[in-house]
């Protein structure tokens, strides 16, 4: 071990174990939402360490980047049905491949429609409208998905989500 172990060097320590390949996996648990069988979704317990140590290091350096990410993060894999690690590893390394808008935000997107369609301010101020089903109409209509705790709204401009040949683009949204 080198002189800043990280974590897998750490476990095998305290495990008395030289490698990885010395353990046996008995249970596994993941904080992510999903139901998962870790251990049928590899068959090298290395693999499945590195992505986990990965994960969490990517989890860890995102959330400090961003107050909403553990929120994107949750919408995506549910906008993906992930039940698998290496995807949700794959979603969390590459959030540029979704757009994530949080529910606070509908009547933003509502009012700024409104104004760009040059509704007076006054009109909009009157409470005659409801602008968070109007912003939710907007987005629906422009692919977005609603979470489904109602946190908020993603889009994927591919369907398929994460491939090498998608290229991340958000809607053209009339706003």
């Amino acid at each position: 071990m080198d002189s800043n172990p990280d974590e897998i060097s750490l476990a095998l320590d305290a495990l008395n174990a030289k490698s990885i390949q010395d353990l046996t996996v008995l249970d596994t648990r993941c904080v992510l939402p999903g139901t998962w069988n870790l251990t049928e979704q590899y068959s090298d317990i290395a693999d499945l360490m590195y992505d986990a140590n990965d994960l969490g290091l990517v989890l860890e350096s995102q959330c400090q980047r961003s107050d909403c990410f553990k929120e994107f993060l949750w919408a995506a894999l549910e906008y993906e049905n992930c039940q698998d690690l290496h995807l949700a590893l794959e979603i969390a390394r590459n959030p540029e491949f979704y757009d994530w808008i949080s529910s606070g935000r509908l009547e933003e997107i509502a009012r700024k429609e409104l104004r760009d369609q040059g509704v007076p301010e006054e009109i909009i101020g009157l409470d005659a409208i409801d602008l968070k089903a109007y912003g939710e109409e907007i987005l629906v209509q422009n692919g977005y998905v609603p979470t489904s705790d109602q946190t908020g709204y993603i889009f994927s401009p591919s369907r398929d989500g994460i491939s090498e040949d998608s290229s991340p683009q958000a809607p053209e949204m009339q706003m």
